[in-house]
């Protein structure tokens, strides 16, 4: 039996490949791209030895699924080519990611609707891998080192988030000093090493539930950073003693929400669970407290700037006024822009990111490129 499907392989992977084709909008053709490493246009994704060696063995079988996917002519026009450009549909990676290996595995779009029916075949293991389990290890491969590129986009919006920890400590203080960088420092960790957690189990669930302690963490101290604005700004003290802790504590109250934001995207990246109705929950969940927090900010910050117009002047002979009003202005241009608060953006995009089509291009040398933003 085992002969009998090792003959008929081709076939039967030309078949999925056609198949992906038909209903998932997938695609591989050769193209020619030179001096990719130099466009700008062109963004090389991070690749653990082990994820290489497993994307090798698909990159090997390119031409062949090229050459059964397109007609002639299309493949006489790209003659001499360099490159693999492959589209997958949205959430196609992520579903394949999640089935793994083994026998007739029902293949189903981010969307929850069906795709197709793979006939997963094992062989000797003394043999080379089919087709079908290259393809696999291929979409697994990309799928995590994409998540890690998007990752970084999103990490890259968070300007708190992404500080380096001395510059953090700049601002930070008092009794939730310690509990909120060590969970700023945990959630920096599974963003940085999201590529290679991915591959082991039992390290990923781990991670999961250090995240979910990092969310809880941070919204416990946003109330607290909250309850301190208040304080700060309702004592009769000097005034410009007032703004300066202020600002320090709407610097903390912000990073303690661009945590809220990251570690809730890390968890659903972590977890692969893209359930519409689960995602819209966390969206709008963490949307409505983003919107909380951002108005008593606001609120808070209009009542500091009208104690400024008010201060008694014999206090403020030797200070600007003008310049620590500019300062609170700083703050309260932030949230009276009439447009989304500036957290929702990436909290979108990164509880959304498996439902982006991507085009991936494949080189001979198993080196993976996408397509910059």
């Amino acid at each position: 039996m085992a002969e009998h499907r090792n003959e008929n392989s081709d076939m039967i992977s030309e078949e999925i490949y056609k198949d992906l084709q038909k209903n998932g909008n997938f695609d591989i053709k050769p193209c020619n791209i030179t001096n990719i490493d130099d466009n700008p246009k062109y963004k090389k994704l991070e690749l653990t030895s082990a994820q290489k060696m497993k994307l090798s063995a698909f990159a090997g079988q390119l031409p062949a699924i090229s050459a059964a996917l397109n007609s002639a002519s299309a493949l006489s026009a790209v003659s001499g080519s360099t490159f693999y450009m492959m589209a997958v549909p949205n959430g196609l990676s992520d579903a394949l990611l999640r089935i793994g290996d083994g026998f007739g595995n029902t293949l189903l779009r981010s969307d929850g609707k069906f795709a197709m029916q793979l006939p997963l075949y094992k062989v000797d293991m003394a043999k080379a891998l089919t087709v079908q389990t290259a393809a696999l290890s291929a979409f697994s491969v990309m799928s995590i080192a994409t998540g890690q590129y998007f990752l970084s986009q999103i990490n890259s919006e968070l300007d708190r988030i992404k500080l380096g920890m001395d510059k953090i400590l700049e601002f930070l203080y008092g009794d939730k000093k310690a509990e909120l960088m060590s969970e700023v420092t945990f959630t920096k960790y599974a963003y940085h090493n999201y590529s290679a957690i991915m591959e082991h189990d039992d390290q990923r669930i781990a991670t999961i539930s250090g995240l979910q302690q990092a969310r809880k963490i941070a919204m416990k101290d946003c109330e607290f950073y909250i309850s301190d604005l208040e304080t700060t700004i309702n004592e009769k003290n000097d005034i410009v003693s007032t703004v300066d802790k202020a600002l320090q504590i709407e610097e903390s109250l912000t990073l303690a929400l661009q945590l809220c934001v990251m570690s809730s995207v890390l968890e659903v990246q972590y977890a692969q669970n893209f359930d519409k109705a689960y995602l819209k929950y966390i969206e709008d969940d963490i949307s409505l407290y983003i919107d909380k927090c951002e108005k008593m900010m606001l609120g808070n910050f209009n009542k500091l700037q009208v104690l400024i117009e008010h201060a008694n002047a014999g206090i403020l002979k030797k200070v600007d006024k003008g310049e620590l009003q500019s300062r609170i202005v700083k703050v309260l241009d932030k949230f009276q822009t009439g447009g989304e608060s500036e957290l929702k953006k990436p909290l979108r995009s990164g509880l959304h990111m498996s439902e982006q089509k991507t085009v991936y291009y494949i080189g001979s040398d198993s080196n993976i490129y996408i397509k910059s933003a």
